[in-house]
């Protein structure tokens, strides 16, 4: 046998360096040979006499496997197993079986024997406890192959329900994973957007793809970012020990192995992420699927972010639309069937059920918290309780984790992730109301007599969290925008903390000055909503008797806008209201007022 290999004698593994020094020698059976076995794709056997040769060998899809050669006249050849298997034991029986297999000219095998193997001409071979499986060649006469079990390609989670309205998302995240450039595909959204439904669906159809398999690990139990690799490491059952950490014995693993590995909820352990890079650049065959809450800021990452499903536009709709074309409108109802067979979109509930979608942002894990509802409420009635979604929203199913039963844990799981001062940002952004100019959030955020914060950085955080996002109008402004279900959780904890009075006064203030310096009917336009919302609270201050003359004031700025912009019902409602809450003010603004009214 050539020297030329490493050889196992004298129970270690012996090797020699590339100057022909003899390394440390490796005992067999020690974590460090199987580690080695998991690196290496040969080496020779000797002892008493037996010899053979090993080589690992991949067969098919199924994994690497070892078989034992033997060249005594004719080939002979052994089935090992797996490098788990790979005991001195089994070594020795091998080694034995192919001696004997050479010296009475036939094939070798080992099975689980249950009776003395009988071999023409010699004695009988005695009963082995090992399983050893016969390989056929073309030099020799062997039994017919008996190929071994396949191991599992996957481990992911099974589905029991169909993805809905994400085709083209997936087409789009298949098409990134299979380009040679991308090794890393993070999948960013907010809570309850299915990010973990989309990455499964796309791991499904990517399994012909990568030839050592798509493997599942999930990081929800995790939140300290050290265990991230060993969590990796238990998907493949390795095991840690003292002699190679487990961040090396992890990527030794995965160094010649083509798969997909799907991370999912990131998030919690985010700092971790560097990690990944190391993980990439020592096995170049393995590509990552990342789920996260927010982005991962890494040179190798290639983000897609998941937005919420198709809505309707009910401001706009087209003559000839059909809401049953939408995304969102077709999982509610598919969710609503579940609960109530008899539960059919029509042409007299179809625009309830867009609206209760659009209410619910298009978030899939609302619209299926909302469906469930269809059996103890009609539609109206959960349109209306809709006001209130975190309340009603409850009771998801028990198979799932506890923070995605409800939708308010879902989003407080979002929330408890943030640092003091991101959770600050949050709660006062809530204040506003279709949105907000970085501008306004600077000042109103800002608040006198609180702690000082870096409004700009902070907004750029809650946008890489998916908390908050951003859209370009037509006129090229950006503007800053929370989902109303996010918001609404934002107002409560604003509540909670005792801000809402403060945060609301600097709003409404805000957007008195900007009422009175607007050059353009279209600006105000654009603020309706926000100056709705501050016309509003300072009309509720004014009718307790606090500061009725802000909301004279707004009156005044607005009233060429409502008359000019056909807001003549809309102005009115607000200046009776406005009047009724200053009856005992006498000032040239509430003078104006009358005037405007009558």
């Amino acid at each position: 046998m050539g020297r030329s290999i490493p050889t196992v004698r004298n129970g270690s593994l012996q090797q020699l360096t590339s100057q022909g020094i003899a390394s440390e020698d490796i005992p067999i059976g020690s974590e460090a040979w199987y580690a080695w076995l998991e690196q290496h794709h040969s080496f020779g056997f000797e002892t008493q006499g037996r010899v053979f040769t090993a080589r690992k060998e991949q067969r098919s899809s199924s994994g690497w496997y070892w078989y034992a050669y033997r060249r005594h006249g004719k080939l002979h050849t052994s089935y090992l197993g797996k490098a788990r298997e790979l005991t001195l034991e089994r070594l020795n029986t091998v080694a034995e079986a192919l001696e004997r297999a050479s010296t009475h000219n036939e094939s070798a095998f080992v099975g689980t024997i249950k009776r003395p193997l009988q071999v023409s001409g010699g004695d009988p071979l005695p009963v082995q406890q090992t399983t050893l499986i016969p390989f056929p060649t073309t030099l020799t006469l062997a039994e017919p192959l008996t190929a071994p079990e396949p191991t599992p390609k996957h481990n992911l989670p099974i589905q029991l329900t169909s993805l809905i309205g994400r085709e083209q998302d997936a087409i789009t995240a298949e098409a990134l994973l299979r380009s040679s450039e991308v090794h890393l595909l993070s999948m960013v959204g907010t809570a309850g957007i299915g990010k973990t439904r989309l990455a499964i669906q796309v791991a499904i159809d990517l399994l012909d793809d990568f030839a050592d398999g798509v493997y599942f690990v999930s990081l929800t139990p995790i939140r300290d970012p050290d265990l991230v690799l060993s969590t990796i490491a238990q998907s493949f059952e390795l095991k840690e020990n003292a002699s190679e950490p487990i961040a090396d014995r992890l990527k030794r693993y995965l160094q010649s192995r083509h798969l997909l590995l799907v991370l999912d909820n990131f998030e919690q352990v985010v700092s971790a992420a560097p990690l990944l890079i190391e993980l990439l650049l020592a096995c170049p065959k393995v590509k990552l699927l990342v789920t996260s809450r927010e982005v991962l800021h890494l040179s190798a990452e290639q983000q897609f972010s998941v937005p919420p499903l198709a809505l309707p536009d009910l401001k706009h709709p087209s003559p000839d639309e059909s809401f049953s074309q939408y995304a969102a409108v077709e999982l509610f109802t598919r969710r609503a069937q579940a609960v109530k067979p008899d539960f059919y979109l029509t042409n007299a509930n179809a625009a309830t059920i867009a609206t209760i979608c659009t209410r619910l942002d298009g978030l899939p894990l609302a619209l299926e918290l909302a469906a469930a509802r269809v059996k103890h409420l009609s539609l109206q009635a959960l349109l209306a309780r809709l006001e209130h979604r975190l309340d009603l929203l409850l009771q998801g199913p028990r198979d799932v984790h506890i923070r995605q039963q409800t939708l308010r844990n879902t989003i407080q799981w979002s929330y408890d992730l943030l640092s003091g001062e991101e959770q600050a940002l949050w709660r006062r952004l809530a204040v506003f109301v279709g949105g907000c100019t970085l501008e306004a959030a600077e000042v109103v955020c800002q608040t006198p007599h609180r702690e000082q914060m870096n409004v700009f950085d902070g907004v750029a955080s809650l946008i890489d969290k998916n908390v908050v996002y951003q859209k370009e109008l037509r006129d090229g402004e950006q503007r800053l925008f929370m989902l109303e279900t996010i918001r609404e959780y934002g107002w409560e904890c604003l509540l909670a903390h005792e801000e809402a009075e403060a945060i609301q006064n600097a709003h409404a203030a805000y957007f008195l000055a900007s009422a009175k310096k607007a050059t353009h009917f279209d600006q105000l336009e654009q603020e309706h909503d926000n100056l709705r919302a501050a016309l509003r609270w300072s009309i509720e201050r004014a009718e307790v008797g606090q500061n009725n003359e802000m909301a004279l004031q707004l009156s005044e700025a607005l009233n060429w806008f409502w008359l000019q912009r056909g807001y003549l019902s809309e102005g009115r409602q607000w200046l009776e209201r406005t009047l009724a809450g200053s009856e005992r003010t006498v000032t040239s603004q509430r003078a104006w007022a009358l005037y405007t009214t009558g």
